[in-house]
């Protein structure tokens, strides 16, 4: 691992399956909600809400990563209610406006969800910045707008 950047759990997880996994090989991972937690994949829980947000941006060109791009296969869970599960989903500073945008829009435009389940890990040089969110969709945008215009003021 290379000293320049901060440790998470994930990530050896993520080593443990699959070797070969370098740290500095993607800009976005979205990852199952347990993936801190578990390092068997077939106990992981790949939602279906993390599969899309993997879909759309690989549309938009930025280098985002899932576990199936490791070869390591994971079942997919598709939650029936509405309430929206994003998993686990690690993102470096130069990503986090595209992704802000993206959530944003999605949560918006699904703001008759009761529950939003997010685990947002900001990856900054020195740290790894950890927001475990379950709320209503409303709050979570403003959550966001805010991180991602504080992370703006910084640049």
């Amino acid at each position: 691992m290379s000293p320049t950047l901060p440790h998470w759990k994930g990530f050896d997880n993520i080593k443990t399956l699959n070797p070969q996994f370098d740290e500095e090989s993607f800009d976005v991972l979205c990852l199952p909600e347990n993936i801190e937690t578990t390092t068997n994949a077939e106990n992981y829980i790949e939602t279906a809400e993390s599969l899309r947000l993997y879909k759309i941006l690989k549309s938009k060109g930025v280098n985002v990563l899932a576990l199936h791009d490791f070869g390591i296969k994971t079942p997919l869970y598709e939650r029936r209610c509405d309430d929206l599960y994003f998993g686990t989903i690690l993102v470096k500073e130069i990503a986090l406006p595209i992704i802000v945008t993206i959530l944003s829009t999605w949560i918006t435009s699904k703001l008759f969800n009761p529950k939003i389940h997010l685990k947002l890990k900001i990856q900054k040089p020195e740290k790894i910045v950890s927001i475990d969110y379950l709320g209503d969709g409303e709050t979570l945008n403003q959550i966001l707008n805010s991180i991602n215009h504080s992370e703006n003021e910084e640049l």
